[in-house]
């Protein structure tokens, strides 16, 4: 009987996948644990001084956000590698293709800093949906990125990788550009084909398993290079508008202002709302809000309550003089928030993480059927 070629490519995208991550992983396992251990050594050395009766309030709060900032730090790192770990069936959904980069880059910080070679990043805020499976276009991100920066290994010149993210015509593009010596003419048209390597212990596998992985997914991955240097495109097809997960009402001209550190969130609503139509504006810090708020005004205001420096709370103290118009809303993600009275009668509303897109939906229909 004549066995389905389907079959046959998807049993070898996912059973060398697996021996193909497990190679690269063995390479990065050391700096990934090191990353961990210097957001626990913060933990453990902030909760030993916690513990001292003579230590005073403002000294706990302090010490309370970096144990904060610490676990949110380990928590990314592990989130990361527990993605690329997971084997499960393909689910293809909605995702910002931005987020995967985010989300894959912790993994390599170590051997960023200790191999001396630069990251740069240029990652298009909201770029349309994706339909895709995170954890197989991370597993692409990952290969790539280690082969560019196994290719700097050895290399005398300058160490750069960059990582550009913008829309095409149809597709959501992601290049990844790194300064090294480039490929061989007589290695580049052989570079995709399976077990093809020029590594003393390399598998030859990870591009072919990357480019049927961008094929699985309407899209598609190029390599090209010249005497110096390597180049990566990947295409990943878009969500049509009829597909878009995220419906609103008309929305042209609403003007949205977003106040939250985690750059992960900023960049989900962004492309989440930018997708719609919605004029957003992001500050990462209090101040940067504030200063954004002069001279400006937002229809709504999303501000998380965890704050670095001045909190969510007492950056709306500070900002309410200045909003002339629109709705201002908290995020929140415990129960420790205690502030409701002074919310209900300023006017306030209340978020709780995690929402579904639709809590968020009814949310901003709600705000603007208001106004």
């Amino acid at each position: 009987m004549e066995k389905k070629p389907g079959i046959q490519e998807h049993l070898f995208h996912r059973d060398f996948g697996d021996i193909e991550k497990l190679a690269a992983l063995g390479e990065l396992l050391g700096g990934v644990v090191h990353e961990l251990n210097s957001p626990i050594s913060a933990i453990l050395g902030c909760a030993e001084m916690l513990q001292s009766p003579t230590v005073s309030e403002k000294t706990k709060a302090q010490q309370a956000q970096t144990i904060h900032a610490a676990a949110l730090r380990a928590s990314k790192i592990i989130d990361g590698l527990l993605t690329l770990l997971r084997r499960q069936k393909a689910d293809l959904v909605p995702i910002v293709a931005n987020t995967v980069i985010r989300k894959t880059i912790p993994l390599f910080e170590y051997q960023f800093r200790t191999k001396q070679v630069s990251l740069i990043l240029n990652l298009a805020s909201g770029l349309p949906l994706v339909r895709a499976d995170h954890g197989k276009i991370q597993q692409v991100l990952f290969n790539l990125l280690m082969n560019s920066l196994q290719a700097l290994d050895g290399w005398h010149e300058e160490k750069r990788i960059a990582i550009t993210s913008f829309a095409t015509e149809h597709s959501v593009r992601i290049i990844i550009e790194d300064s090294g010596p480039g490929i061989a003419p007589e290695h580049r048209e052989q570079i995709t084909t399976p077990f093809f390597t020029t590594k003393a212990n390399g598998t030859g596998l990870g591009l072919s398993i990357s480019l049927g992985i961008m094929k699985e997914h309407g899209g598609d991955l190029q390599i090209t290079s010249g005497d110096r240097g390597c180049t990566a495109v990947l295409d990943l097809p878009f969500l049509a508008p009829a597909q878009e997960p995220f419906g609103a009402p008309h929305c042209a001209g609403k003007r949205i202002l977003i106040v939250d550190d985690d750059e992960m969130v900023v960049d989900t609503f962004c492309a989440l709302m930018e997708h719609i139509g919605y004029d957003i504006t992001f500050a990462t810090t209090a101040a940067d809000a504030l200063d954004r708020l002069e001279g400006r005004s937002f229809d709504i205001i999303f501000v998380d309550y965890r704050l670095p420096k001045m909190d969510g709370m007492v950056f709306i103290a500070s900002a309410l003089p200045r909003i002339r118009s629109g709705t201002v809303a908290v995020i929140i993600d415990d129960d420790s928030f205690n502030h409701e009275d002074y919310c209900s009668r300023h006017g306030i509303a209340v978020l709780r993480k995690p929402f579904h897109l639709d809590d968020l939906r009814r949310f901003i229909i709600g705000t603007f059927e208001q106004t």
